[in-house]
């Protein structure tokens, strides 16, 4: 089928089009709520209904079938547990959403190897993807991340949505965004997640040298991406790239992240490098730092770290960035800058290009209208309560992480096993009645029957209301997870 008519049929209910990144954009956020670069995609909208009802790696029924389907495609879960992936699932074929959300309890995990999206219009809510280093042992340590959004060389990858997901356990990145040989990776969200303990010493190898290296990375916005928004995301226990943003990239937005634990020398990073015919325009807002207790003897306090080489543009916008550093000696362990000036936060280094300090957000941010969530404090209380695939119903992973942050706890690992390991679970079924009219429209508002539906599912696994759909599974679940507290 071409992409004309993967179009067409991912519009049905999509009457008006605009121009909000290109193909496949809708008048209306991909779900209620959604802001940031490409979430006006139609993702799966008015496509077909697929089950995944087993825990197989390939075959019918297995995740992989449903999401590396033709066709716009709807993905939901009659079934819950870990999948072992036996290679790479590389997914290409256009307009998709993965509804995570439908799983019963204790939801979806993916582990053995990276989940790599590389087509266009996706989206992918609530599942958590925890690669680890040993499954399965052909794969190659060096790209294993929990998430890749990339694209095939001088093709594009757009509007796709990541939110409320959980990644860790990566011997890569947990999350990066790469293209090489002239493709274009654009108009992408990460939001509403968590991307914790990329693995340390677990495989990893210098690229030159081939020796062993540690490489605990959390989040990536690397070469040829554009107009990449990262908010309300908790990232924590990795070493580096908290995030990364560097190579022939530009307008990122970094808005209303909690950092939690990285390296001394590590903290939001924002480069200019790569071609330099490109500048970098990047807006750093209302993100939270916790700077290592050990920070303070390698430099002077700050959070974001901005680089620029030599012929290089750097246009950099800053607001109410907050930094938590315990070794004050206050009773108030944020570090308040002087005379409240949002730059006191911001040290630079490699700094022989050209850096613009701006004094109002660029206006292909500003237009997002991305909402502040306030101070530094309802920043944390918000993400810690709120991040993550299900924080209504969340795994024992995620909620030992949660934890632990709350307590000002843990640190780096090198394997799973230093935390407990993998869950163990067993797979638990029910059988999903969706609406008789999926694809209508009944109470006129854009989203069709199938998408509110969704949408119920997924409030009850964020806020834990314990709230049905009303299109009721047709069954009980059967089988019995561990605990998920």
């Amino acid at each position: 089928m071409s992409r004309a008519a993967f179009r067409n049929a991912g519009c049905l209910l999509a009457v008006v089009l605009v121009c909000l990144g290109g193909q496949g954009a809708s008048a209306l956020p991909v779900f209620p709520g959604a802001v940031g670069f490409g979430t006006h995609t139609v993702a799966g909208r008015g496509g077909k209904i697929l089950r995944v009802t087993n825990l197989n790696d390939s075959g019918p029924g297995s995740l992989r079938a449903a999401m590396t389907a033709s066709g716009p495609r709807v993905v939901i879960f009659e079934v819950s547990g870990i999948i072992d992936l036996k290679t790479t699932l590389y997914v290409g074929d256009p307009y998709l959403t993965v509804a995570g959300q439908t799983a019963p309890s204790p939801g979806i995990m993916v582990r053995g190897a990276p989940i790599v999206l590389y087509g266009h219009d996706m989206l992918v809510q609530h599942i958590a993807s925890r690669p680890g280093s040993k499954y399965p042992p052909g794969e190659i340590l060096n790209n294993r991340d929990a998430f890749c959004i990339s694209s095939d060389p001088n093709q594009e990858c757009y509007n796709i949505v990541l939110d409320h997901v959980s990644g860790s356990w990566s011997t890569d990145e947990v999350l990066s965004t790469w293209a090489d040989d002239n493709g274009v990776v654009r108009d992408v969200t990460i939001s509403n997640s968590i991307f914790a303990e990329a693995l340390t010493n677990a495989g990893h190898t210098d690229e030159a040298t081939g020796e062993p290296e540690a490489h605990s990375t959390g989040v990536l916005i690397g070469r040829n991406s554009r107009r990449v928004s990262l908010l309300r995301n908790v990232l924590a226990y990795n070493r580096w790239r908290n995030p990364l943003c560097r190579d022939n990239y530009t307008d990122v937005q970094v808005v209303n992240n909690l950092v939690y634990l990285s390296d001394p020398y590590d903290r939001i990073s924002i480069a200019s490098d790569g071609r330099a015919n490109l500048p970098v325009t990047a807006s750093v807002c209302g993100n939270v730092y916790f700077i290592d207790k050990d920070a303070e003897s390698v430099r002077r306090p700050y959070a974001i770290l901005a680089h620029t080489l030599p012929d290089h543009v750097l246009n950099l916008y800053v607001r109410d960035n907050w930094l938590f550093n315990p070794n004050t000696g206050r009773g108030d362990p944020y570090w308040t800058p002087a005379n409240g000036d949002p730059w006191q936060v911001v040290a630079y280094g490699d700094h022989q290009g050209t850096l613009h300090r701006l004094e109002a957000e660029p206006p292909q941010f500003a237009a997002l209208k991305v909402p502040l969530l306030g101070n530094r404090e309802d920043v944390e209380r918000h993400l810690l309560a709120n991040a993550g695939a299900r924080p209504g119903d969340r795994d024992p992973v995620d909620a030992r992480i949660i934890r632990q942050i709350r307590q000002r706890e843990g640190s780096f690992i090198d394997s799973p096993e230093e935390v407990g390991g993998y869950p163990q679970w067993r797979p638990v079924t029910r059988r999903l009645v969706t609406p008789k009219n999926p694809n209508g429209d009944d109470d006129g508002d854009g989203y069709t029957n199938l998408e509110e539906w969704l949408h119920r599912y997924a409030a009850a696994v964020e806020k834990g209301t314990g709230r049905r759909p009303s299109a009721r599974p047709s069954q009980q679940p059967r089988g019995r997870a561990n605990s998920r507290r």
